[in-house]
């Protein structure tokens, strides 16, 4: 996604169901348990191992995406606002919205690479708590409200999910889960704690 925005286009519909990945080495571990009495070993437990090295994870289906190009010649800089309404509805970002989704007309525009990110949170909530965390991004979903004012972790308790978001990886959620004015941009996703200790833990560190 961070490729896709310095070469000045925005997806538009980053959803779980737009990524792809290559075939994964599949291993099916066993826990053996010895009886202290018999001495016999037996199969205690059997569970699915996914080997993490060489896996590739693609961004497809372009066909909401849109790039974006200086008004003017004279112009150096490009602008990312827009007035699209468009995606899944787990994913858009709130300020897609303040709108009137049916004819597509917008109140403001707002930044599509704001949005991207939004629809990037979206997706590691969902691959991490096996849920989305709303129906919809906006003010009168109350799911919504309660994670935007820093509640998450409430939410979670009450799912019985909170053993699935650590503290590292609840920060940059919420820091992903805000309006535009306060998200963080990728460049400081990138930078995040949380990812720093993924990427260490799948190195064998």
């Amino acid at each position: 996604v961070d490729f896709l925005h310095k070469h000045n286009v925005c997806h538009f519909d980053v959803s779980l169901e737009n990524f792809v990945i290559n075939n994964p080495d599949i291993q099916e571990v066993e826990t053996l348990f010895r009886d202290p009495q018999t001495g016999s070993i037996a199969v205690t437990k059997r569970h699915i191992r996914f080997a993490l090295l060489g896996l590739q994870c693609k961004l497809i289906d372009f066909g909401l995406s849109s790039k974006f190009v200086a008004k003017t010649k004279s112009m150096s800089t490009v602008s990312f606002k827009t007035t699209k309404v468009c995606g899944k509805q787990f994913y858009m970002a709130p300020e897609m919205y303040h709108s009137n989704v049916e004819n597509g007309t917008l109140v403001a525009p707002f930044d599509a690479r704001a949005n991207d990110i939004f629809g990037l949170a979206v997706c590691l909530f969902m691959l991490s708590v096996g849920n989305p965390p709303w129906n919809r991004a906006k003010s009168t979903d109350p799911l919504f409200v309660h994670i935007l004012n820093g509640n998450m972790a409430h939410v979670l308790r009450a799912w019985n999910k909170e053993h699935y978001v650590d503290e590292t990886l609840m920060n940059l959620l919420s820091s992903m889960f805000q309006y535009e004015s306060n998200r963080v941009s990728l460049s400081a996703v990138k930078q995040h704690a949380w990812l720093a200790l993924s990427s260490s833990s799948h190195n064998g560190n």
